[in-house]
């Protein structure tokens, strides 16, 4: 009886563990969790977190972070990429449209 509970439990946790599931790094999902009033260096630039709203967008879904800078007002768009399981981050200043890599953005608080 008690042989047959373990197999079972090491069976449930072994499929709990295979599961098919959306794994990013810790830094990855801070990017995803930004609040309004966060601090950011873009580009060496600072950039403060004015509001955050979610963008549903079929097959990458994604945040929209609303910013300030130095230059103005300016977009972060973070876009989650179902095929490779990266993300993807848009960076809109002053009319100008860059795609970031992670190592591009420090987050502060």
């Amino acid at each position: 009886m008690l042989r047959s509970l373990c197999r079972a439990g090491l069976g449930l946790v072994v499929a709990w563990w295979r599961a098919d599931r959306v794994r990013i790094s810790p830094r990855e999902g801070a990017l995803l969790q930004l609040r309004p009033a966060s601090l950011l260096i873009i580009g060496g630039r600072p950039v403060h977190v004015l509001c955050r709203q979610e963008v549903p967008n079929v097959g990458a879904p994604g945040i929209r972070y609303e910013c300030r800078t130095e230059d103005g007002p300016a977009c972060l768009d973070v876009r989650f990429n179902d095929n490779d399981g990266r993300l993807e981050m848009c960076w809109t200043v002053s009319g100008r449209i860059e795609a970031l890599r992670e190592g591009q953005i420090e987050i502060f608080g």
